[in-house]
């Protein structure tokens, strides 16, 4: 279970990195889901750190359930930039949705920037990041997964 919790802590710590690091030194700014596919993995890490020193089977799945959550929130995300989904949560950036006039007045008078979550910051192979974000986060549980069947195999014979 100590290899499980240091890879989703390694797996989460890799995931919050490189969002930061297109955010701080590329100029991606975030949209309203993106920065909510963080909180999954921010969520993961204190759960992950202390299966990494104690072997409690219930924060194997609390730590799978905060990864599903990311999951979910991906697909979501990469289903609007995609035009899969209708914007359901609206966050797509619409300003003044179900506000008063002060309100969007405000708004438009802001400096800050509002980004829309239907249109990809970066797309890579043809995938925008929050596509590649669910890939990551399936292929962590994945590999969780193969490690835990491992280590149940191991320690029941």
């Amino acid at each position: 279970m100590k290899k499980c919790g240091a890879l989703f802590f390694v797996g989460s710590v890799i995931a919050l990195a490189i969002a930061y690091v297109a955010q701080m030194f590329f100029g991606l700014v975030p949209c309203k889901l993106c920065l909510y596919e963080r909180v999954p993995y921010f969520i993961a890490l204190i759960p992950s750190i202390i299966m990494m020193f104690k072997s409690f089977k219930g924060l194997f799945f609390v730590v799978v359930i905060c990864y599903v959550a990311g999951i979910i929130i991906s697909i979501y995300h990469a289903g609007l930039e995609y035009g899969w989904f209708t914007d359901f949560l609206h966050c797509a950036g619409d300003v003044g949705f179900g506000t008063s006039l002060e309100d969007i007045k405000a708004n438009l008078l802001s400096k800050e920037e509002v980004v829309s979550c239907k249109v990809p910051s970066f797309v890579f192979m043809g995938i925008s990041l929050s596509g590649w974000n669910a890939v990551y986060a399936i292929s962590i549980l994945i590999c969780a997964f193969l490690l835990r069947v491992r280590y149940t195999r191991d320690h029941h014979k």
